[in-house]
């Protein structure tokens, strides 16, 4: 991403969800989810009951206290108003009509005394539901907004998910034609290499190293290697790593790397020297040969005398160190190696200009086997590139 760039911000179109319909419920769950309903008219038929039975034609402390309740309870069930005003109908209503039939026909209350009454207990009721509304209508607009809210991200989210789903196909058909088309590419170009060298090996004889035979069999095993790495590069970042670990001895890696890399050492008059261990770890063997393999093409590349493969153990840990003679890495240049397509300064003009992307694949190994990293250089007194192996992978 350029520096500078911003993300442009985008709104999403209003969105009015549709309200859910309920779905068909069993008799038996009908019942349950009445059973408020029933007990708020039970409690009704109570206290109108109470009503008829202890509101008595005079005046006296049982009347008064049995007012004093219904009002109470009557302030009560106003609180839950917001969420269900029929509850509130069906208590209020039976109980304040027989209350006011009884009190109409006592000796101590006229009919302008029951309008006074009943208009204070309006008030009262009035100001217990403004006061309950007041503070829960806010709650239940955000519950609303939320309930919105929820419902557009769930359309969104399904939405998101149809266009994962496409793009893991896409990527899986591409990934698949890559596969196809990089395996057919790298049989073609191993083919010119071998035809090359061939050619080369007939032609040595009349027109020596020099010949553009020869530089065309080095340009043709450059574009070879350069080719490897893009494609395994490529494929380190697509795919997350899974390291099959086995018991591998160290000594059979390290003979390994001295059989493949003898000739080519020897071309460039490098002494390379392999020390005999007689270490083991748990490991993942491809990874940890291909490690190898780009630690020591690097150091035969860019040492001009000894290239040193050693293993040895120090403390809870083994050092897999590859130490050459090479000009070294500038200490402003040491984090930097690693990067994907950095490429430090040749200093051997035989050295061929890679693309930038070994140290950075051994970089992606060893994170994916647990493996630590290390440089140790400095100008003109060579580098040693150290592959730090954790006690948990090291053999007794």
């Amino acid at each position: 991403m350029l520096c500078g760039q911003r993300l442009r911000e985008t709104r999403l179109a209003p969105y009015q969800p549709r309200r859910p319909r309920l779905p068909c419920r069993g008799g038996g769950k009908s019942v349950l989810r009445l059973l408020p309903l029933f007990a708020i008219i039970l409690a009704a038929i109570h206290w109108t009951w109470t009503a008829t039975t202890f509101i008595g034609p005079t005046l006296d402390v049982t009347t008064l206290v049995v007012l004093l309740s219904f009002v109470m309870l009557s302030v009560s069930i106003i609180g839950i108003a917001p969420a269900s005003p029929a509850i509130c109908v069906v208590y209020l209503v039976p109980l304040w009509s027989v209350t006011t039939y009884k009190l109409l026909h006592t000796q101590w209350v006229s009919a302008g005394t029951v309008a006074v009454l009943f208009a204070a207990l309006a008030a009262v009721l009035w100001s217990a539901f403004y006061i309950v509304v007041s503070g829960v209508r806010r709650y239940l607009v955000r519950g609303d907004d939320v309930d919105l809210l929820v419902a557009e991200l769930r359309e969104r989210n399904a939405e998101v998910e149809a266009l994962r789903t496409a793009a893991a196909g896409n990527l899986a058909t591409r990934s698949a034609f890559f596969a196809s088309a990089s395996h057919d590419f790298r049989q073609r170009v191993h083919a010119m290499k071998l035809l090359a060298q061939s050619s080369l090996a007939e032609a040595a004889v009349t027109h020596g190293d020099k010949s553009p035979l020869a530089r065309l069999a080095a340009v043709v095993e450059d574009l070879e290697t350069y080719m490897t790495d893009v494609l395994e590069f490529a494929r380190l970042e697509s795919a997350p790593l899974a390291a099959e670990r086995q018991i591998l001895r160290l000594q059979q890696i390290f003979q390994r790397i001295d059989v493949q890399f003898e000739d080519g050492a020897a071309a460039k008059n490098v002494n390379l020297r392999v020390r005999a261990t007689p270490l083991a770890i748990r490991t993942d063997g491809a990874m940890l040969v291909r490690i190898l393999e780009n630690l020591v093409s690097n150091a035969i590349k860019f040492t001009g005398g000894r290239v040193l493969l050693s293993a040895r153990r120090r403390g809870r840990e083994i050092h897999i160190d590859v130490r050459d003679q090479g000009p070294g890495i500038p200490l402003d240049c040491v984090d930097a190696v690693f990067d994907a397509f950095y490429q430090g300064r040749d200093t051997f003009e035989d050295a061929r200009q890679g693309v930038g992307l070994g140290l950075a694949i051994v970089k992606r190994l060893a994170d994916a086997l647990g493996f630590r990293i290390e440089v140790h250089s400095r100008p003109s007194s060579g580098t040693l590139m150290r592959l730090v192996v954790p006690d948990a992978d090291l053999i007794q």
